[in-house]
């Protein structure tokens, strides 16, 4: 197998913090909405340590730069706005249109495109104004995740204020960004969706993309299903159920061979759920689990061994291939193949993917695509995770299928 090297990276993506001030219910960082996971250490990446990982001279082979992750929301980390215009700072100018300059046209060439996701529910006016004059016009953006109106936002974005959803979405276009509204589509608010692009055109928001989430599984036999995922508050009381769209197109249920892992349901003498008997230490797969897993992977495109690829640093300085790989080390609540991935990483080392030790092209070089990928690749030794994310029943495409502008 020919191995890509850092120099054939393009993509980065920064996850600047493990915090976040919401409770999404399908989060890794969180327990059904409640309570914030116990393995969870919550973290910013400090913009001395960005710098120490990721050099100018890195900055500028970039096509893009994603500030997302997967446990935090990017504008918590208090020093995001040093971090946007360091890489604006460095990058290298390119035609975002894809053709050449033409005074006709007008289009002068761009830095290259940063994209930052968010649930739009935290920071001031000024901070969000500020944000909008750093980042700019197109190609950069920022993608506010919000799923419904007043209404229904907040029964998936847990303690997401719509006040300030609305004020950061305002000032952030007041300062000159350009704005994505992303919508995931559930049963409580598919019937929004026409308003809410109607909301999205009064506020000036650039783009209005629907998406359909992951989370809803079943067998092949359909004898073992999660159609509603249950939402629970801190003291342990049952909520709300979040349920798939009932519409076909906008329903995404992922169909697998062999079984579902579903979370103990673990109630205390007050028929209430006990967070403290739900700790990731109590979880142990057999190897069966962990091969049943890889009925994903019959055939691996590994997005991560071709050229013009992206890297994922973890709000710790952690480096990884990708962001998905990358989450499967942090959460092992799911699947037995985030346990599988676990111990790889353990096996090698965390120090040794450290980014703001060692730099991210020496980790890229001399840890995943020297000691790793070589191994993991082959045969029986293809990695669950792996398999899941960009094996034949690649799951991203089940939700980026449908995403669309409406």
């Amino acid at each position: 197998m020919d191995m890509i090297s850092s120099k054939d990276i393009k993509g980065l993506h920064i996850e600047p913090t493990s915090k976040c001030n919401a409770a999404c219910p399908m989060c890794a960082r969180n327990l059904w909405g409640a309570v914030t996971s116990d393995w969870l250490v919550e973290k910013d990446i400090t913009f001395s340590d960005l710098k120490k990982m990721v050099s100018p001279e890195f900055i500028k082979q970039l096509d893009y730069v994603v500030f997302c992750g997967n446990l935090g929301d990017p504008i918590v980390n208090p020093e995001l706005l040093q971090m946007v215009e360091y890489v604006q700072t460095h990058k290298e100018k390119y035609n975002a249109f894809g053709f050449d300059y033409h005074e006709e046209w007008g289009h002068d060439p761009y830095p290259a495109q940063i994209n930052i996701h968010t649930n739009g529910g935290i920071r001031n006016s000024d901070f969000w104004y500020q944000l909008g004059e750093v980042m700019g016009p197109n190609p950069n953006r920022v993608i506010f995740s919000i799923d419904g109106l007043e209404d229904t936002n907040h029964i998936y974005r847990r303690r997401v204020k719509w006040k300030n959803v609305i004020n950061s979405v305002t000032n952030f276009k007041r300062g000159g960004g350009r704005a994505v509204w992303e919508y995931l589509v559930f049963k409580h608010n598919e019937h929004q969706i026409e308003e809410a692009r109607k909301l999205s055109e009064d506020l000036g928001v650039d783009e209005f993309l629907v998406k359909k989430p992951i989370g809803w599984t079943q067998t092949q036999e359909n004898v073992d299903t999660i159609d509603a995922f249950e939402v629970y508050d801190t003291d342990g009381s049952f909520s709300h159920y979040i349920e798939p769209a009932e519409k076909k197109e906008w329903k995404n249920i992922q169909v697998i061979n062999k079984y579902v892992l579903k979370k103990p349901m673990l109630e205390n003498a007050e028929g209430k759920l006990d967070f403290s008997l739900m700790t990731h230490k109590q979880k142990h797969f057999t190897q069966w689990e962990i091969d049943g897993a890889k009925d994903f992977d019959e055939k691996i495109d590994a997005k991560c061994m071709k050229k013009e690829t992206e890297v994922f640093i973890s709000y710790d300085g952690s480096v990884f291939p990708c962001c998905f790989v990358g989450s499967s080390y942090y959460n092992v609540n799911n699947n037995s193949y985030d346990y599988e991935f676990k111990k790889l990483v353990e096996g090698l080392g965390l120090d040794s993917i450290n980014g703001v030790k060692h730099g991210i092209e020496k980790v890229i070089d001399e840890v995943w695509f020297k000691k790793v990928f070589p191994k993991y690749w082959e045969g029986k030794n293809k990695l669950g995770v792996c398999g899941m994310f960009c094996g034949k029943k690649d799951i991203i495409k089940s939700i980026r299928e449908n995403e669309r502008d409406v």
